[in-house]
């Protein structure tokens, strides 16, 4: 299980690239581990990412528009940074585009990470 080192680990190598980016497409190719599946990418796409934080052992993403993206590694997820042209991870669950040929990939053999969208600025008081 991804412990609160490895969390920040994961935030730490991710955080510095994805600030400032806009979320150009969603690739959900696991849906039962995001909330409300059917409008997700729909609903991320064309978001700014204005910063990423860790509180415990989420993740979570401050986006344009008022939205924030959560995550939660569970006992087998990976995030990270790849190239559009590199070859997909055997694991891979979801697929973040976010221009100059990079993608956000999370990677998960169990399928137990989450993700999810929660609207507002209250954050921490409405983690699922």
């Amino acid at each position: 299980m991804p412990e609160l080192p490895e969390v920040e680990t994961t935030l730490r190598g991710v955080a510095p690239v994805l600030r400032g980016r806009t979320i150009e497409s969603v690739e959900v190719l696991r849906p039962n581990m995001v909330k409300n599946h059917p409008t997700f990418a729909k609903r991320l796409k064309g978001k700014r990412v204005l910063d990423i934080r860790r509180h415990g052992k989420y993740l979570w993403m401050e986006l344009s528009e008022g939205l924030n993206l959560m995550i939660h590694l569970r006992m087998s997820g990976r995030l990270g940074l790849r190239k559009m042209s590199d070859a997909p991870l055997s694991r891979e669950r979801i697929r973040f585009s976010i221009g100059n040929d990079l993608v956000l990939v999370f990677n998960d053999p169990r399928t137990l990470g989450r993700l999810w969208i929660i609207e507002g600025n209250d954050v921490i008081k409405t983690q699922a």
